[in-house]
């Protein structure tokens, strides 16, 4: 695949390369945390998952899938933020369960994504059309997005909501063609490809230098990201129904949230990280999302 490089683009991550400080310790806990996750998450370990296991909000943390693929692995890159049902609907368990297991039959290396043309292979249309027929899970970039980036690190630069963003300011031309888990596998393959062209006109002692890793704080660097082209961004590629499902709540919900201690002084949320970071809300999978879930000073539950 040619692709085309606004050369200014090119100048700055060149400039800003050599500015660049290299934590050797940083990135060495980052793979530690890495390790250690897909160590537990092994392939026995997802064939057995259990939906408590898996759903956040049952009271489980540690040990939890999508807790842990959010929180606890938040160095190695945030999905925060966006609807409840990034990680998917209960209904569909087994459906998720039958991707996560399909995930692990690549292995860590381009050839077993990409064709020698950045196309992608057969194995990845699979998994692509897979998970186009699991409802939350159509826009790429949450659940299979950073379980590539975990699983496959050689292959995935741990950049998500961002992609075109950063594809926008450094090629010519970019033009987002497709959608989901698609469109995020293909952009990955462009940032290898300038990640690829920048190695190519660094020394040796720099090349060593160049990992995914340093090539995303490199990104961050280089080019802005202002918040209306956030916010455009996305709008545009989350899946029609999961923007329904997060704007029904969204106009109170907020609101409420930002105010509680007033108006709610004596209560405090059932689980404070979790339902700090989704205003609120909290996933009873069974019975669907509470929009807020409280505990009173005597410990009883208050919906």
């Amino acid at each position: 695949m040619n692709i085309k490089i606004k050369q200014d683009a090119f100048d700055k991550l060149h400039t800003e390369f050599k500015n660049i400080s290299f934590n050797e310790t940083e990135e060495n806990n980052i793979e530690e945390a890495r390790k250690k996750f897909v160590s537990y998450f092994n392939k026995n370990k997802l064939k057995s998952l259990s939906k408590d296991e898996y759903f956040q909000g049952r009271g489980k943390k540690i040990g939890c899938f999508t807790y842990e693929l959010e929180w606890a692995t938040k160095n190695l890159g945030g999905i925060g933020g966006g609807s409840v049902y990034k990680f998917g609907y209960e209904k569909d368990f087994n459906s998720i369960k039958s991707l996560l297991l399909d995930l692990l039959d690549f292995k860590d290396n381009i050839d077993s994504f990409y064709d020698s043309e950045g196309n992608l292979t057969k194995n990845s249309l699979r998994i692509i059309n897979e998970s186009k027929n699991i409802k939350g899970l159509k826009s790429g970039r949450s659940l299979t997005g950073k379980f590539l980036r975990l699983y496959y690190p050689n292959t995935f630069i741990q950049i998500f909501n961002h992609q075109e963003l950063f594809l926008k300011q450094i090629l010519n031309d970019y033009s987002a063609d497709s959608i989901g888990l698609e469109l995020f596998l293909k952009n990955n393959f462009l940032l290898l490809a300038v990640k690829n062209k920048l190695y190519k006109v660094l020394s040796e002692d720099e090349q060593q230098h160049l990992s995914n890793f340093t090539f995303m704080k490199l990104l961050y660097k280089t080019f802005s990201i202002t918040a209306e082209e956030e916010k455009i961004n996305t709008d545009f590629n989350e899946d029609k129904d999961d923007q329904i499902d997060a704007l029904e709540v969204q106009h109170y919900q907020t609101l409420i949230h930002r105010n509680r201690k007033k108006l709610f002084p004596n209560f405090n949320y059932y689980d404070e990280d979790y339902q700090n970071e989704h205003d609120g809300h909290f996933n009873a999978l069974e019975a669907g999302i509470v929009d807020f879930l409280f505990l009173d000073e005597k410990n009883n539950l208050i919906v």
